[in-house]
């Protein structure tokens, strides 16, 4: 029984992770609002050569 539970454990966690979306990172250069992997960001500049990378897991 504990073999079985193992088991149904491992193949969850494998389909678990195929579920995760994979979201491509993202470099803004220019003002900009929207929806990254699911959370809201906003960019905004007045001036000058700034960027901002959007990474998946809103980091």
């Amino acid at each position: 029984m504990k073999q079985k539970i193992t088991v149904l454990l491992a193949l969850i966690l494998c389909f678990s992770v195929l579920i995760v979306p994979n979201v491509q990172a993202r470099t803004l250069t220019s003002n900009e609002t929207g929806n990254h992997g699911g959370y809201d960001y906003e960019y905004w500049k007045d001036s000058g050569n700034g960027t901002m990378v959007l990474k998946d897991g809103g980091t």
